[in-house]
């Protein structure tokens, strides 16, 4: 989030006051008009940066938590064309201070839950389901999507560039924990724990 601290922060380390004041119009002004207008979340907290590339399907869904930014080109959906049943409900839930980096695709068919004080990489994917595939004379594409999985993130968490976290099982990350880059997390990760490679298995535990 881009607070008069971060301001002072980016001039002290070499960012212009030009590059400040383009960065000041696209998300406080032009971002902030095009998504509230656009988007109408199910719960959209205090100062919540939404770039206005940012798509997002089903919003009445979906809820983000004071100081989240989500950058660049990244898709959130709740997939309601494939979904058997839908409740009244956010499906997927954004806590507080999480960063979302670009390009990122959070898919939820039941429940997606990211705990505050996140970190997502750019590229990052995080889904709750998958497609049926059991009927043989049916296309893949035709059969629809579980919604029994899920996907909870705990708090302090960092998703490295590229990673994917596939929820169609159930899947839990515990807090401050750590998926490296391009790592393919199919299965729970504890607390203060690293994982790494496809499928990612733990390589050590956070200091």
């Amino acid at each position: 989030m881009l607070s008069r601290n971060s301001y002072s922060s980016f001039i002290g380390a070499g960012y212009s006051l030009r590059e400040l004041a383009f960065a000041f119009v696209r998300l406080k002004i032009v971002s902030w008009i095009w998504t509230h207008l656009k988007y109408s979340l199910r719960r959209r907290g205090k100062r919540v940066c939404i770039d206005y590339t940012v798509d997002i399907a089903g919003p009445r869904f979906v809820e983000v938590g004071n100081d989240s930014w989500v950058q660049r080109y990244s898709w959130l959906t709740v997939p309601l064309i494939g979904m058997r049943s839908i409740e009244e409900r956010a499906y997927l839930s954004i806590g507080e201070r999480v960063q979302i980096g670009r390009n990122c695709f959070i898919g939820a068919s039941n429940r997606v839950e990211i705990a505050d004080d996140v970190l997502l990489g750019p590229y990052v994917t995080i889904v709750d389901h998958t497609h049926h595939y059991s009927d043989r004379e049916v296309p893949v594409k035709e059969q629809g999507i579980t919604q029994e999985g899920f996907v909870k993130i705990g708090a302090g968490t960092w998703i490295g560039a590229g990673a994917m976290v596939l929820g169609h099982r159930g899947l839990t990350i515990g807090e401050n924990a750590v998926v490296a880059a391009h790592a393919v997390l199919t299965k729970d990760l504890p607390a203060h724990c690293v994982a790494v490679g496809n499928p990612a298995r733990i390589m050590e535990r956070t200091k």
